[in-house]
């Protein structure tokens, strides 16, 4: 689909699916728990690779966001502990989303805590933390409560059915465990989730994947890769992939133009399809490994086959494969091994620093004062999604940034208008927040 608008009409039936699934998925969980029908099933837990999995995960809405996401692990966490991995999961899930979706500047920050550990077993804790909107004392008890959400005009900025925390702390009862929670109001929240007497080992759980801590930012040295695929789709994906990498990335679409461009221009790295028309990936490899100019080239097999004698044959070839469809978390995992590359530390204090909005205007408190006394009725606005609403509030914010010589703010309500004309109401709620927070006391 390229019509922006159509885009938009698939955007917000995409969305209301999602939303709706999620809201049975929730209900069924609720139900299964208290019929007693769901069963926890303890096994040896590498709780790192869970950390990195969920960074990866919660990523890119931390990036649209404009946010820090922190995670810290305490230095004397085993190998691996005797939990609930699904259920962990879940509750991680549950909490982390929460904190993500009520914070609008700052940061989230995820933290494993051994509390006290003896011969075999230890004290847990996780510990979500965030620089969000907080809670009220009264209603603190009142969030845990089925259909529940805090009652205040924030809330309706997030949506939400109000199962999520209904469901974790079920979920951490269930497990033998314990939620609290501390909050301020206009500080932020720390959900901690506690376990005691954990079963833990120091064997290695093995993990087919290696995935990036979050907290750090790799960056890789200047490179040369070349993507060999005969299907546009995936050319442009594996791009995509690339794209915020130190990376020059050059594209063949059959054997014989990779191996054309190989001699040429000599990359530091081939991603190079199986199954293409004309001369194969088998064949081209070949031809790229015999030239004495371009053998030394890791050449790494992209294949959607699952079939032992494939696999069999394409590591008698080449350095290595990876599996279609391909996730990004892989592709950077696989490129480490042939690509020099430093992590960068994150921080709470250097990411909020990156993560900010940026304006070119200056705002001070007269006009933060002069938005809010015309805005008041933003949360409103942004809860109901009335098109004619959403149009209004655009020219309002137009006619209040050419008044006050806002060059900036004029050209994001554009910006806005552009969004409301095409449907795209997953980008005019970002874009409004993001206005918003400019103004924000």
């Amino acid at each position: 689909v390229t019509d922006e608008k159509q885009k938009g009409y698939l955007t917000t039936i995409l969305t209301s699916g999602k939303t709706l699934l999620s809201l049975i998925n929730d209900i069924l969980d609720l139900s299964k728990i208290e019929a007693g029908k769901l069963d926890i099933s303890p096994e040896a837990t590498n709780i790192r690779v869970v950390f990195n999995e969920l960074s990866q995960l919660f990523m890119p809405k931390v990036n649209e966001k404009e946010i820090a996401f922190v995670v810290e692990m305490d230095e004397s966490c085993p190998n691996s502990i005797i939990i609930d991995e699904l259920r962990i999961r879940q509750i991680l899930l549950n909490l982390i989303g929460n904190a993500i979706k009520f914070t609008s500047k700052g940061f989230v920050k995820l933290s494993f805590v051994i509390d006290n550990i003896k011969d075999d077993h230890l004290d847990i804790s996780f510990k979500i933390q965030d620089s969000g909107i907080g809670i009220s004392n009264e209603n603190i008890e009142r969030i845990f409560e089925a259909f529940t959400q805090q009652s205040s005009k924030d809330t309706k900025l997030y949506g939400g059915t109000g199962l999520g925390l209904a469901i974790t702390r079920r979920l951490c009862e269930l497990m033998g465990g314990k939620i609290s929670v501390e909050s301020e109001v206009g500080i932020g929240s720390t959900f901690k989730v506690s376990f005691h007497n954990i079963p833990y080992t120091h064997e290695e759980v093995f993990s087919e994947e290696l995935y990036l801590w979050n907290e750090n930012e790799i960056q890789f040295k200047p490179a040369k890769i070349l993507i060999v695929d005969d299907v546009e789709f995936n050319l442009k994906l594996l791009h995509s992939y690339l794209e915020p990498y130190n990376f020059e990335v050059f594209e063949a679409e059959n054997g014989y133009l990779a191996i054309q461009i190989a001699t040429e221009v000599m990359p530091d790295l081939i991603f190079m399809d199986i199954r293409m028309p004309g001369m194969d990936g088998y064949t081209a490899t070949k031809s790229i490994k015999n030239n004495e100019k371009t053998a030394t080239i890791p050449i790494i097999a992209l294949t959607a086959s699952a079939l032992q004698s494939e696999t069999a044959k394409i590591n008698a070839l080449f350095n290595s494969y990876l599996r279609k469809p391909i996730q990004q978390k892989l592709l950077i995992n696989e490129i480490k091994k042939y690509v020099e590359f430093e992590i960068v530390e994150r921080t709470i204090d250097s990411v909020d620093a990156k993560y900010k909005v940026v304006s070119d205007d200056i705002i001070t408190d007269e006009l933060k004062k002069q938005y809010n006394s015309m805005f008041y009725d933003y949360a409103e606005i942004l809860d109901m999604m009335i098109i004619d609403d959403l149009k209004n509030f655009a020219n309002r914010l137009y006619v209040f940034a050419d008044e006050n010589k806002l060059e900036s703010l004029k050209l994001q309500s554009n910006e806005l208008v552009k969004f409301i004309d095409d449907f795209r109401f997953d980008k005019i709620q970002f874009q409004m927040e993001k206005i918003n927070k400019i103004f924000i006391k």
